[in-house]
């Protein structure tokens, strides 16, 4: 666990079998990867922020992800985000409309977590394909589909999130990163990006 010296935490797997996993958990998941991370009883579970809305829209083939803790007293809570099916915002725009369903869990088991509220963010996606330094890169801006007054800012993206840049959008390219992922390089290719 991380301390005020070191905020760090690190989680180290531990291979088990799907059937031991799914009989802990009465159901075998649906498809897909699972990770299931039992604590030892009677320890507080490590300090996970659920992931923001945008971070499902550079991951193209993550589809779900779902963040789910036992309190005391067999409690359940967590958090689900569910990439929906993209739809073209309209022909020959070059807009995708990407949707991330929000679900706030409560209650319930862990193989079975009941809802406690649902929010569904929609975003802009505009793709362009560039060529940078000789070579042919993505790069996508995100915007709010039904944007606010209080924009908040968005982070750049490196597929995952990286830092914020104090842009009213989220920015994902192929950027060169630092070794920690908290930062961009100071270089060219990130300049021409």
């Amino acid at each position: 666990g991380g301390s005020e010296e070191s905020p760090f935490s690190a989680i180290v797997p531990l291979w088990v079998e799907p059937a031991a996993v799914a009989r802990r958990l009465a159901r075998a998941p649906d498809s897909g990867t699972a990770f299931f991370l039992p604590l030892r009883a009677g320890q507080p579970p490590p300090p996970l922020e659920a992931p923001e809305e945008e971070t499902l829209l550079f991951l193209r083939r993550l589809r779900r992800v779902e963040l789910l803790w036992q309190g005391e007293g067999g409690a359940v809570a967590g958090v689900r985000l569910t990439r929906l099916p993209d739809e073209e915002w309209a022909v020959g725009s070059g807009l995708v409309r990407a949707r991330v369903l929000r679900e706030e869990l409560c209650g319930g088991t862990l193989a079975a977590p009941a809802t406690a509220g649902r929010a569904l963010c929609e975003f802009a996606l505009l793709r362009l394909r560039l060529l940078v330094r000789g070579q042919t890169t993505e790069l996508t801006l995100a915007f709010d589909a039904a944007p606010s007054p209080e924009r908040r800012p968005r982070p750049l993206f490196a597929w995952l999130p990286v830092c914020h840049a104090g842009l009213p959008f989220a920015l994902n390219a192929d950027f060169s990163l630092v070794a920690s992922r908290q930062a961009l390089h100071d270089d060219e290719g990130n300049a021409a990006l």
